[in-house]
C-alpha cells in the first residue's frame, strides 16, 4: 500500500502507574505503621504477599482485596487450614466485617478475603482515589493480618 508524499502517523504515549508502584507504596506505608515488618520487594505482578506465620499461608494484597492465601502444595492440608480458620468465623468476623471465604474449588488453594468496591481499572485511576486504594489496603491489612496471626499460631 503507498501512502501519499507528506504523510504523517503519530503515536502517543500516555505514562501511567501500574501495580509495581501501588506496591512499592504499600510496602513503604505498611512499614510506618508496622515498623519491624520485614519489607517485601514488589514484583511486577497483580498481586503483593507476605508470610502469615505459618508455611504456605501468605498475606496478599491484590488491586481490590486484602486476602490470606493457603497453598501449602497439598490440597487436603489446605482444607483442613481453611476448616480450623473457619470454626472461628463468628469471632473472627466480630472483628473483620464484610469477610469472603472461598475454597477455590478449581484449584488446591482456598483464600479468605475483604475485598473493595473499585468501579475503576488500575490503569485508569485518578490519583486521589490511587491514594484511597493504599490508605484502606495498608489500613485493612494491619487488622486483617493481625486477626488471623492470632489463629494462625494454634494451627
Amino acid at each position: 500500500m503507498k501512502h501519499p508524499k507528506g504523510c504523517f502517523f503519530g503515536v502517543e504515549i500516555q505514562l501511567i502507574r501500574i501495580g509495581d508502584s501501588l506496591y512499592s507504596e504499600l510496602v513503604e506505608e505498611y512499614s510506618k505503621i508496622r515498623p519491624s515488618w520485614r519489607k517485601v520487594k514488589p514484583l511486577p505482578q497483580s498481586w503483593l504477599n507476605y508470610g502469615a506465620g505459618k508455611s504456605g499461608l501468605q498475606f496478599t494484597w491484590s488491586f481490590k482485596s486484602n486476602n490470606l492465601y493457603i497453598d501449602t502444595g497439598d490440597g487436603n492440608e489446605n482444607e483442613r487450614i481453611f476448616e480450623n480458620l473457619e470454626r472461628h468465623k463468628e469471632k473472627i468476623e466480630k472483628e473483620l466485617k464484610s469477610l469472603t471465604w472461598e475454597r477455590l474449588e478449581e484449584k488446591r488453594a482456598c483464600r479468605i478475603c475483604i475485598y473493595k468496591n473499585i468501579r475503576a481499572n488500575i490503569r485508569t485511576l485518578k490519583e486521589e482515589d490511587y491514594l484511597k486504594i493504599v490508605k484502606w489496603s495498608v489500613e485493612t491489612m494491619k487488622n486483617f493480618s493481625e486477626v488471623f496471626s492470632r489463629y494462625i499460631e494454634k494451627l
